[in-house]
């Protein structure tokens, strides 16, 4: 017991600063360059694709590296590092001298010889700054948190103990977005407007400063009383070149059916994503009111994933075992998704019908759902499908399917948004093909549930 509380303890702590900051750069990730003037949420897609993409793989590339050749804490620790210090030279040193670095003369050439539907990629190339804000803060968000954290979760915890510590891992998670929603509210209300020439300055200063301090205490937490990975396991100290981890998963009939749900998962969310920010932006297009509505979206999301957390993910995973648990978030994002979308196709045709208002509202409840789910559910769900696995495979099938897993599925909804917009000039033009692919999407993660959910279920059985 008492080494199970040593574990527990410190791995909450940093669990609830990780997701603290999480939810923070959740909301200020997209709020510089969606809000720039001609910019817009088309501008998503393209950063996903030409920036993050390549970005997050040259960083997976490195923590593998590191994890297999160095040690597992030292590359955790380096990683956290990095991205606190890329945050604080975006915020202290190129945001001020915005104005400055904007490639204006260099957009406006790419303007004339591109269509009208990729303005989003003359954003990204306009405001590089911003765009290399939003891809290290949705790295954290991938890398960090994802593939960091709980890839060191799982290589400490036995498969035995992970359905009764992962719940309240994920309760420390989703408790941190119910203090990180109403203090990014606070911090972007119109009291603090009258002391920059900009309102949006001081809240992107000092919530970026928050993001600092928690980043600084989980790292002090982690290096001070978190366990090392075990090395019994020689196969942890491999050379192994970075193509073996992508070959292992491939050559896993286990590690693809796990890598499709995340794939196809992270690609409807996407694709939902875009549309919904992009309907919030038409009743917000301030960037102060933009984060402050975010912000609100983060600590329902918050309130809803602690629910799910107290009352369904430990109560279903007793009971009723991998699969049900594991199906829950999918078949609740595949009917919000079917509301919102329809609600979103007659109120393009009949705006008095169907206001504004109530599609954002709408897609706000999806997003919510679908994000309490899978923090709550899905990724729980995830990580205790990982632990029956050996340490290679756990080090290395979690790199693959959450960094690269991820990073295709968010890709793939990026690649086919700049499909669409060579067609069509913006977003809500997409919207109806989008919400087609949503449902084909989720319903493919829902068939590969099942197909893991027997094997999963049986090693369960066994503990």
């Amino acid at each position: 017991m008492q080494k199970f509380k040593s574990h527990y303890f410190p791995l909450v702590f940093v669990s609830f600063f990780l997701a603290f900051n999480y939810f923070i750069l959740k909301a200020l990730k997209e709020t510089l360059l969606v809000t720039a003037p001609d910019a817009g949420a088309e501008a998503i897609p393209f950063a996903k694709m030409w920036l993050l993409f390549p970005i997050s793989m040259v960083f997976l590339a490195v923590f593998t590296w590191m994890a297999t050749r160095i040690s597992f804490r030292f590359a955790v620790s380096s990683i956290i590092v990095f991205f606190l210090s890329s945050y604080a030279f975006f915020t202290f040193f190129c945001y001020p001298l915005r104005e400055s670095l904007h490639l204006n003369s260099v957009a406006d050439q790419m303007q004339l010889i591109l269509p009208a539907g990729w303005k989003g990629l003359i954003a990204v190339v306009r405001y590089w700054s911003y765009s290399l804000f939003y891809v290290t803060a949705e790295c954290w968000c991938t890398m960090v948190y994802s593939v960091v954290f709980w890839g060191y979760a799982n290589a400490v915890t036995k498969f035995h103990d992970a359905k009764e510590i992962y719940p309240f891992l994920t309760l420390a998670g989703t408790t941190a977005a119910l203090f990180a929603g109403p203090i990014a509210i606070f911090l972007t209300s119109s009291r603090f407007s009258h002391l920059f020439a900009n309102p949006f300055d001081f809240s992107l200063y000092t919530l970026t400063t928050l993001v600092l301090f928690c980043g600084i205490a989980a790292l002090i937490i982690f290096l001070k009383y978190c366990p090392s990975v075990p090395s019994k396991e020689t196969e942890a100290k491999e050379k192994e070149h970075f193509l073996k981890t992508f070959i292992g998963v491939f050559k896993s009939r286990y590690l693809m059916i796990l890598a499709s749900i995340g794939l196809t998962y992270n690609l409807v969310i996407n694709l939902s994503d875009v549309v919904w920010k992009n309907e919030v932006l038409k009743l917000y297009p301030d960037p102060q009111d933009f984060t402050s509505y975010l912000s609100y979206v983060t600590l329902v999301t918050g309130l809803i994933s602690t629910v799910f957390t107290l009352f369904i993910c430990r109560p279903f995973l007793k009971h009723c075992g991998w699969t049900k648990t594991a199906l829950l978030t999918p078949l609740v994002t595949l009917a919000t998704a079917a509301v919102f979308f329809t609600a979103l196709f007659f109120s393009e045709r009949d705006p008095v019908v169907i206001p504004l208002s109530t599609v954002a509202f709408l897609g706000s409840l999806h997003i919510c759902l679908s994000c309490g789910g899978k923090y709550t559910l899905f990724e729980p769900t995830k990580e205790i499908a990982f632990t029956p696995l050996s340490q290679s495979e756990k080090i290395h099938g979690k790199a693959a399917i959450d960094g690269v897993g991820a990073r295709v599925g968010k890709t793939g909804s990026s690649m086919i948004y700049q499909a669409l917009l060579i067609g069509l000039p913006t977003v809500s033009a997409c919207a109806p093909v989008v919400g087609i692919l949503v449902i084909i999407g989720i319903s493919l993660c829902i068939r590969c549930v099942f197909l893991l959910g027997k094997k999963v279920d049986q090693q369960l059985a066994k503990t």
